[in-house]
């Protein structure tokens, strides 16, 4: 679960086994803003991050015109420099809620990662990302972290 700036709120098990050791569930609270623009593995571990960071600035644009969003933006123009600030200019609209984003997992190897934003607005700020394997040798890879001890 995560809320319209970007902090993952909650997780499932299978969440902290697919995302904890890329570093994506890191911070207090976790960020997916922070993570792929800030973080270096990040740019390692998400092996089209321009599409990744693209998918992520359209998130962001539909989180609206909220202090925290704005805030989010402003810290992450300050830290990122041109490299944010050209890509956020030149995003448009809000983009797809679902696509792919192949993964290098650090142990379960390349994965392709289907997923779709549900968008749960209308409760509070918040939307569920769920994510799913996107081809058999991810599905067999999800089963071997799904298996592996806590």
């Amino acid at each position: 679960m995560i809320n319209r700036v970007g902090d993952i709120i909650a997780w499932t098990l299978g969440g902290e086994r697919l995302f904890g050791p890329i570093g994506l569930l890191d911070g207090s609270p976790p960020n997916v803003s922070r993570y792929v623009f800030t973080d270096a593995r990040a740019r390692r571990v998400m092996t089209d991050w321009s599409r990744v960071a693209d998918a992520t600035l359209h998130q962001l644009r539909r989180s609206g015109d909220s202090p925290e969003a704005n805030a989010l933006i402003a810290e992450l123009s300050r830290d990122c420099g041109t490299d944010f600030t050209d890509r956020l200019q030149a995003i448009a609209g809000t983009g797809a809620a679902f696509g792919e984003a192949p993964v290098q997992h650090p142990t379960a190897g390349p994965l392709r990662l289907a997923y779709e934003t549900l968008d749960l607005s209308i409760v509070d700020d918040q939307y569920l990302v769920i994510c799913l394997p996107a081809d058999d040798r991810t599905r067999q890879a999800f089963d071997r972290l799904a298996d592996s001890p806590d």
